[in-house]
């Protein structure tokens, strides 16, 4: 069966704007941008006069006033290497994420059912990059699944810019997602990675209903008018199934199709070499089967990404300047302790100008 799903750090059903599409590829531009903008104000705060310690000799002699400002300097530095670090969590899955291209499936062989020979997997050579290798996605029938019977094993494989799988009525299968190098065959390990299912509907009267089961996400996204229900299973695992009838007429002409976006779901995985798949095609009617559509990049956003970025900057810009006020602040401050412990007589200031005056 589908392994047991991992630790959660939240499901979340999240809408998408049609308009937004997935244009996600120009988000590292306004990520690249906005850690150069923190950096200039980590160096703007590292150069300026008050994040210096006092010019006056007696000042810099003082090793309690250095301590007072050491210790706010690596506080306020630290502050903004961790709100960089935020912002690179909050887009993480958008900035990183690789696009799995599907389109060039050099052999369909799943389950031993061909149409090829050999391997009894589908695989699609240079499917993505990862630390400048080329990588391979292999699809194969998982340790324990059921046995998989084909009556149309030509349309597995890749049709345009997806991959597919075709199941008769009344079957399911488990199937096991890997990546591999394309020179060496040494497992290859994505810090993030998507898939989402398209065409995800069923035969009139409810019946050849489309199920996938998926296990070791830590989300999925869903749009607010999708005909998609989704279900918690008992294991951890989550269950998607249709609600609708599908037809010939609303099948995807492309990954980024919006008008498919309500029959389809998007599923993220963490640090994975590997993940499992469950489908099937239930309530059983009649010999004709389903195919089981797929791709390898995000399409559903709760808001477009514009907006989250442009909160996202917004605040840094605040705390940087809030940053760089209470620094300025604290270059009074310690000009301040100084003179009072030099009128108090604990620093020796050792200017010759005063021993002539109290000489």
């Amino acid at each position: 069966g589908i392994l047991p799903m991992g630790r959660r750090e939240g499901v979340m059903a999240l809408s998408c704007p049609a308009e937004s599409g997935t244009k996600l590829r120009r988000v590292p531009v306004v990520a690249f941008a906005a850690v150069v903008f923190l950096t200039a104000i980590a160096a703007l705060l590292a150069a300026s006069p008050s994040a210096q310690p006092p010019a006056s000799p007696r000042s810099l002699e003082s090793s309690t006033l250095r301590a007072y400002y050491d210790r706010y300097k690596d506080r306020v530095n630290a502050g903004i290497q961790s709100l960089a670090q935020n912002l690179t969590d909050k887009l993480e899955g958008y900035i990183d994420a690789n696009i799995i291209n599907l389109t060039d499936c050099t052999h369909s062989n799943l389950g031993g059912q061909g149409p090829d020979e050999g391997q009894e997997n589908i695989r699609y050579s240079n499917a993505l990059m990862v630390d400048n290798r080329s990588v391979d996605l292999v699809i194969s029938l998982t340790n324990g699944s059921a046995e998989y019977v084909a009556d149309k094993p030509a349309r597995n494989g890749a049709k345009g810019e997806f991959g597919t799988i075709h199941l008769i009525p009344g079957t399911s299968i488990n199937i096991t997602f890997a990546l591999y190098d394309s020179k060496t065959e040494q497992e290859v390990t994505m810090p993030i990675c998507f898939l989402t299912i398209y065409d995800i509907d069923q035969g009139a009267d409810g019946y050849n209903q489309e199920r996938i089961t998926v296990s070791g996400i830590d989300l999925y996204a869903l749009t607010e008018d999708s005909l998609v229900n989704a279900t918690e299973n008992p294991d951890g695992s989550t269950t998607f199934y249709s609600t609708e009838r599908g037809t010939k007429e609303d099948n995807p002409d492309s990954p980024e199709d919006p008008a498919a976006f309500k029959r389809s779901v998007t599923v993220r995985y963490h640090d994975v070499h590997l993940f499992y798949v469950g489908l099937e095609v239930a309530n059983p009617s009649g010999p004709w089967g389903r195919s089981f559509v797929f791709a390898g990049n995000p399409v559903i956003q709760q808001k477009p990404l514009w907006w989250i970025i442009s909160i996202i900057i917004g605040i840094l810009v605040l705390v940087a300047i809030i940053s760089l006020i209470v620094m300025c602040a604290m270059g009074v401050f310690v000009v301040d302790k100084a003179e009072d412990l030099l009128s108090d007589g604990e620093i020796d200031g050792h200017n010759t100008e005063n021993d002539a005056l109290t000489g």
